[in-house]
């Protein structure tokens, strides 16, 4: 089942800090949205994704989650991060399971289904240290998911795949949170990714951190990369996005490098 997310007027500054990196975000998220947030690097678009999860509390304002304040990671809000943190000693069953042995709820059944949802059936007693760099995020993605969870955030999870796998991934992704019935968020830089997984873009600025504006995406799913609708929401992105932040530079950005916690990976 599908969450609402409702961010209640959040503003962050790191400690250390003296200007916030976040200022003011308010935003309502309805059941089964799908949700791209872009913005040039040190926006906070990462840091606001991880207050979604529970990794990080704000400093004003809060996240709720179907009306319930996130004060900690859940498995009913998992992340997908840039890196699939696999555990290598580990085939893809015992990677993909991994959330339900910590729940204490493994499920044979639940695995093969999910296994077989992201196309990796034939590949559960594999070594996850001889897949691709796609079929490791494939692995990632089931053990998001076989938690059950309500809303998938995902933090440029394809970002250092090649085009092809990218594009299958994106496609795919999308489709899976259809038929799952999740509410995704997902952090990118990449407008036709936006374009491609997303019913409605967020446009962020930085220095501090807002939501500028936004754009929604009237393309049905799967879309169609090369069909003349695509390439019009993306340009019209484009230029929204150059019109609204097109000016920043990255030197004054405040959002620290931060990796995923161990918490976290667990959740995931």
């Amino acid at each position: 089942m599908s969450a609402n997310i409702s961010i209640d007027y959040i503003t962050h500054t790191f400690k250390g800090q003296s200007s916030p990196t976040l200022k003011d975000i308010e935003l309502q998220i309805t059941p089964g949205e799908k949700i791209a947030l872009i913005g040039r690097s040190g926006c906070g678009k990462s840091t606001l994704l991880h207050m979604l999860a529970g990794l990080l509390m704000p400093s004003e304002g809060c996240v709720r989650i179907h009306g319930h304040q996130v004060s900690k990671p859940s498995a009913k809000w998992n992340m997908m991060f840039q890196k699939p943190s696999l555990y290598p000693w580990m085939n893809v069953r015992q990677n993909a399971e991994l959330g339900l042995v910590f729940a204490g709820q493994r499920d044979n059944t639940k695995i093969d289904r999910l296994l077989d949802l992201v196309g990796l059936a034939d590949k559960a007693d594999t070594s996850v240290q001889s897949l691709s760099g796609g079929q490791q995020q494939r692995v990632a993605l089931a053990r998001s998911l076989a938690t059950s969870p309500e809303v998938l955030l995902l933090d440029e999870p394809f970002s250092a795949l090649d085009a092809f796998t990218r594009a299958s991934l994106q496609d795919e992704v999308a489709d899976i949170a259809s038929r799952e019935d999740l509410t995704m968020v997902i952090v990118t830089h990449d407008i036709d990714e936006a374009v491609a997984m997303a019913d409605r873009v967020l446009i962020m600025s930085a220095n501090p951190g807002r939501i500028v504006g936004e754009m929604t995406v009237g393309l049905p799913y799967p879309r169609n990369r090369a069909a003349h609708e695509f390439s019009l929401q993306r340009e019209a992105l484009m230029n929204q996005f150059e019109s609204l932040v097109g000016d920043e530079t990255d030197e004054a950005s405040q959002e620290p490098e931060q990796d995923p916690a161990p918490s976290a990976q667990k959740a995931a």
